[in-house]
């Protein structure tokens, strides 16, 4: 894929995670997690620009959901301003994640106001792009972030 991505100068999202699918049996996470990502995303960007892609057009992806604790998963959110010294955009994919479930007992048909504020946290800590699934609502809510913060919004 790498050669792929190089070849055709497109951008690409790297993302951390130990297990794709998900093994939610076998977390090997320490702790330091953040630490642990971005060691793990360092050495993927180091990957991508051998295979001949430029800085620029990688996206980091903390990987909340994937392989981590609910707990951990919360920590990469909090701190998702730090994988910004990678010299990446960043990226936060924690919509409608079962870990808002296991954190804080939200059922699946009720996590969007736990997405809405979580990618609140991730735009406000330096997240460039936001996978959701209710685009609608998280527009609204980065615009009204922009509308009140537009220095802190870029």
């Amino acid at each position: 894929m790498r050669d792929l991505v190089a070849q055709h100068e497109c951008r690409a999202i790297l993302m951390d995670s130990d297990s794709v699918p998900v093994d939610r049996s076998s977390f090997t996470y320490t702790d330091d997690v953040v630490s642990e990502a971005k060691k793990n995303l360092k050495g993927r960007i180091k990957a991508a620009e051998e295979a001949g892609i430029d800085r620029e057009k990688l996206i980091v992806d903390p990987g909340v959901g994937f392989g981590k604790t609910p707990e951990q998963d919360a920590r990469l959110i909090a701190n998702l301003d730090s994988f910004q010294e990678l010299g990446c955009d960043v990226m936060l994919g924690c919509s409608r994640k079962s870990f808002f479930s296991e954190l804080k007992d939200y059922p699946q048909d009720k996590r969007l106001i736990p997405s809405l504020a979580a990618n609140q946290i991730g735009v406000m800590r330096g997240a460039e792009y936001l996978r959701v699934h209710d685009v609608e609502e998280t527009a609204r809510m980065v615009k009204t972030l922009e509308a009140i913060e537009p220095e802190r919004i870029s």
